[in-house]
Parts: C-alpha cells; sequence; structure tokens
C-alpha cells in the first residue's frame, strides 16, 4: 500500500536531488528515507530514482510520480484545513507515529489531546495508523508491542493499525499474546482498564485490568524494558486469590514458533500491593482470581 509518507519523501527528494537533505526536511535518517522509496518503487513496480555517485537523478516515471505525489500531498493538506475549521468534528482522528519516539511521547500527548476533543468534539474518537515498533526477530520487538496495545487501552485509543514488514515479525506478534490467549487457549486481558503503577516506573510500566463479569479478576502486564532483573511491587488495586504468572524473555522466546507466554509459577495476591519478579527485557502477563 502506497503512503503518504512515502509520497512525502519522494517529493522532497524531487526537490532537493539528493538523500541528506530530503532527509534532514523530512526528519528523519538518510536509511529511512531510501528504505520507503524503495517500498515505493516496490509498490508502483517501477524505478523512480537513479541513484549515482554524488547525486540523484529522477526517472521519467520518478518526475511524473513525483508530481503527483505533490498534488495529492496538497489535497490532503487542503482537507486537513477544512476539517480543522468545520465548526463541530466527529469521526476519527488518526495520528501517525514514529516507532522510536511513540513510546515516551503518546502517553503524554493523548491525554491532553483526548480532554480536548472531550470539552469541544465529544463525537470524535482517535485512532491510529501505521503504527510499529520494529524489534521484528528480537524480544525487544515483543516488548514494544506489548508496551503499545497498553498505552493505546489506557488512553482509550479507539482503533490502531499495526504495520508489519515485508518478512518475518513472530516477535511483534508475540506482544498480543500477552493480552489475548497467553494461558494458551482463551484467556483474555480485561474489558475495563484500571490505574496501576510500578514501584519502579522508570524500569517497569504495568498495565491493569479488571474483568467486568467477574468481581475479583484482575490481569496485568507487567513490562521489564530494562536490562536487568527487576523486583517490583504492582500497586493500585486491591488484590485476593491467587496470582499465576506467564512470561516472555529472550530465553523463552528461543525456538518457539509460535512465541507465546510460558507459565513460570503462581504466588498468593492479598492487600493493594503485589509484588514481582521480573527477567531483564521481558513481558509478564499476571492473572490474578
Amino acid at each position: 500500500m502506497i503512503t503518504l509518507r512515502q509520497l512525502r519523501y519522494l517529493a522532497s527528494l524531487a526537490r532537493h536531488r539528493h538523500f541528506g537533505r530530503a532527509a534532514a526536511e523530512c526528519a528523519v535518517t538518510q536509511p529511512a528515507l531510501s528504505m520507503q522509496i524503495r517500498e515505493l518503487e516496490r509498490e508502483i513496480d517501477a524505478e523512480l530514482v537513479e541513484r549515482r555517485p554524488g547525486e540523484v537523478v529522477l526517472t521519467d516515471t520518478g518526475l511524473d510520480v513525483a508530481q503527483r505525489a505533490e498534488q495529492i500531498l496538497a489535497a490532503t493538506r487542503d482537507l486537513v484545513d477544512f476539517a480543522r475549521h468545520r465548526e463541530v468534528l466527529d469521526g476519527s482522528l488518526k495520528l501517525g507515529i514514529i516507532p522510536t519516539l511513540a513510546p515516551y511521547v503518546l502517553p503524554r500527548v493523548l491525554p491532553r489531546l483526548q480532554a480536548k476533543i472531550d470539552a469541544e468534539n465529544p463525537g470524535m474518537r482517535i485512532s491510529i495508523t501505521e503504527y510499529e515498533g520494529g524489534g521484528w526477530n528480537h524480544i525487544a520487538g515483543t516488548i514494544a508491542e506489548a508496551d503499545y496495545l497498553g498505552i493505546f487501552g489506557v488512553q482509550s485509543v479507539f482503533a490502531a493499525s499495526f504495520w508489519p514488514p515485508s518478512g518475518t515479525y513472530e516477535y511483534a506478534m508475540a506482544g498480543f499474546r500477552a493480552y489475548r490467549g497467553f494461558d494458551g487457549a482463551s484467556a483474555i486481558f480485561g474489558d475495563t482498564s484500571l490505574q496501576a503503577t510500578s514501584s519502579n516506573v522508570a524500569s517497569v510500566m504495568v498495565y491493569a485490568s479488571a474483568d467486568s463479569t467477574t468481581p475479583g479478576h484482575y490481569v496485568f502486564i507487567a513490562i521489564n524494558r530494562s536490562t536487568t532483573l527487576q523486583v517490583t511491587a504492582i500497586n493500585g488495586v486491591s488484590l485476593s486469590g491467587i496470582a499465576t504468572l506467564y512470561q516472555m524473555t529472550a530465553t523463552s522466546a528461543s525456538g518457539q514458533n509460535p512465541i507465546r507466554p510460558v507459565l513460570v509459577g503462581t504466588q498468593a495476591a492479598s492487600g493493594n500491593s503485589l509484588k514481582v519478579t521480573l527477567p531483564a527485557l521481558s513481558v509478564t502477563t499476571i492473572d490474578v482470581k
């Protein structure tokens, strides 16, 4: 699928005739811009750019596509301007996310954006398109995907479109399994988001949920982003029962196909705090009931 990002990169390259300057204008790295141009060439099935030492020359097709890209981008800007100046907005607001920044920026941006929408345009809903966290063949991909899904849930994002690469991305898909089917069967993250925190927020993120049909049933996702083992306390929810822990680490994922959480044990859960041990670079699903 051709994206506006690819068209924007091509239009910039056509203006500058230089990958470095085009990348600077688009606020991306040169390899990232070059990769998207190649993806566009694959989608169109035509060579758009002749890559020569010290210069960039667009082919005849490349010039035609760049001209059309400028027209499409101009029409898109007109559409955005029209939407911004309507008295009442409804429908879905779609955001594009830079993978390296999204886990850090979204938790700050989305609450403010949602509050603004609720106050002035309550008919609108936020959806996110073309998000991805990289790390396709590494446990980092699992951590990034689980983190994204947790953020989307906490911030009440209506929909988000995972944008996979052309190759393998099993580690990223494993992030979904932290929330659905984590017991190897039909267990799922709850349908009601709760506020919960870890005692070490610099290294560990926690996402919490309740099951509206089963009082006292809670599911937590604890993500250790650090490269060292972390012992953390999950706070904010009153618990009573048995906590069953399922984990994904680089070690547990090795040799798995598909990659999925592994049962690592149980422990008693009571009171307003639950202390858990999280391996380095891991995603742990905690099912309390």
